[in-house]
Parts: C-alpha cells; structure tokens; sequence
C-alpha cells in the first residue's frame, strides 16, 4: 500500500530530511512504528541538525469527512483544509475509496506538526516512509516561502570548472535530455533532471541546489554549487540564445516554479525572490538542438573560471 517502505528496508524512529540547507524531522510516536526514507530521499537523510519543520508520526484511523475549509484540491492526489489556523493535507489512493491513507497536520506557524497515518492501510510489520512524495516537497514549498528559496521545473548542471547552470523547462522543454548530454561530460555533474531550488547567500550570491524529486533520468545529487546562468529551454533546429528582459526572465522562471499559489503572501515573496534573482545572475532563452553542440555552446557563452 502507500507509504510502505520495501520489504526489509532498515527503520528508525525518526530522522530529518535536508534539502538545501533546511530540514524536515519526522518523529515516531511508538518504538513499534519504524520509519524509513526511500529512494532518491535516502542520500538526503540526516540525523542532526536543528530541522525547520518537525512533525511526530502515528497511526489513527482517519474520518472520510474532512475538517475545516478547502484550501485546494490537487484532481485526485491531495487536498489541503485550513482548520482554526492550521492546515491539513490530505493524501488518497483510489484503491482506498474516499478514505485518506495520510494525513499532515501543521500548526499555526509551520514549525511543528504531526503526520497520522491510517492503521488499516499500513502495514504494522514494515518500515513506513511518512515523507512519501508528494507530502516531502509539499512540506518544503512551505519551509521555503517562510526561509527564503524557490523550487524550480529545471535541471541543474555543475560543469568541470565548479560553474552552475540551471536549465528552466515545462515537461517535455528537454531537461532529461539536457542532463544526459551533460553527463557524458567528462568532469560534469548533475544535480537533479526535474527538480532544483535556489536560495541566496547572506553574501548576496545565488546557489542552486539538487533534490530527491528527480525526473526521467532519475538523476538527483545531495550537493549544491554556484549560480551562474540560467537559460529557459526551448526546442530547436540549431542551437539559439536570446536575451531577455528582466521582467521577461521573471515571468518565464515563475511559470516554471512551484509557489504557494493559493496564498497571497508566499506569492508574492516568490516573485520578490525572482525579481533579485534575474538581477544579478544572467538569463537567457535556450533553443538547442540536442547534441554535444549544446553543450559545447552554453560553455562558449559562459564566462571564464567561477563566480
């Protein structure tokens, strides 16, 4: 069923799972319920630190009928309730009928919060993954629109000479094609094919960072690295680089992020966040044909050595 870790996976009680210099712990509730990030999660699993966000989890049989106001419903995965202050998402399973198989509560503030996972959807004898996609990146929108960072649909580059690229596109723009392109290069790294955030340094640079939520390639590196450039992808027949405005930059990465749209607030600290952004590092839009002549041509536009 959903959540349920793989058979004989190891368990804890609790662990934290950082992405991009913040942190989500989860906390077991009983010694009896085992916990156990999966997948790409695993390389971004850490047990100390102070988290940003810690919820406690357990098991208690969840009600059909929700509590409080819709906030937004995802078509059929999750849906989001505000409660006297508190928000609740809730996550379903067609196999399961209108009876959510999870549940997050977060208080007044997103600092602390409880996951209540259904007992009889959850095997008692398996480790249990409480942060199971899409719960671990909706928890981090949140810690992000309050700490000062955007997700982007974009795939991050690191190239043999420590410089960061990041490739914005909209599902079928080419970033798995531009992360296997750039893994071929010798001395290359990649730091995620879908998913990438970007936060700024009290210096005033611009970092990205990779995440677990990988796409096609399954590419998903727990590392960060310099800001660069950023280019906006697009298909083409030959490799093709156009400047853009500032405010063009701007509405091209927002509708290539993942901000809270149904609150005002986090919105428009998105676009803040942007606006700076776009200011101080170079972005351009991307034709490209695919083939080592991509590559090749982003690396004769960079500028020499770091940042």
């Amino acid at each position: 069923m959903a959540g349920d870790a793989a058979e004989g996976a190891a368990g804890t009680t609790g662990y934290t799972l950082g992405v991009a210099g913040l942190g989500v712990r989860v906390v077991s509730d009983s010694p009896s319920l085992s916990l156990a990030a999966q997948g790409a999660s695993r390389a971004f699993v850490s047990h100390t630190g102070t988290p940003d966000l810690c919820l406690v989890v357990g098991l208690r049989p969840l009600d059909p009928i929700p509590e409080g106001r819709l906030v937004f419903d995802s078509g059929g995965v999750w849906q989001l309730f505000e409660k006297d202050g508190r928000h609740c998402y809730r996550f379903f399973d067609r196999r399961a009928g209108t009876t959510p198989y999870k549940e997050a509560w977060l208080t007044p503030g997103g600092s602390e919060g409880e996951i209540l996972l259904n007992p009889e959807l959850h095997s008692p004898n398996l480790p249990v993954d409480p942060l199971e996609f899409p719960l671990d990146e909706l928890l981090f929108l949140q810690v992000l629109a309050a700490r000062g960072g955007v997700e982007l649909h974009a795939c991050g580059i690191v190239a043999p000479t420590g410089q960061g690229f990041l490739f914005a596109g909209q599902s079928g723009d080419g970033k798995t094609t531009t992360a296997r392109l750039w893994e071929r290069l010798p001395g290359a790294s990649i730091l995620s094919d879908d998913r990438i955030v970007v936060r700024q340094e009290t210096d005033g640079s611009w970092w990205m960072h990779g995440t677990p939520w990988h796409g096609e390639a399954e590419l998903a590196l727990n590392a960060r690295a310099p800001l660069d450039g950023m280019f906006i992808l697009g298909r083409g027949e030959r490799n093709v680089f156009s400047e853009l405005s500032a405010a063009e930059a701007v509405t091209g990465l927002l509708a290539r992020s993942f901000p809270i749209f149904h609150s005002a607030g986090p919105l428009e600290a998105t676009l803040a966040l942007l606006d700076s952004l776009v200011a101080r590092v170079p972005c351009s839009s991307f034709a490209f044909s695919p083939g080592p002549d991509a590559v090749r041509a982003v690396l004769g536009r960079a500028p020499s050595g770091k940042r």
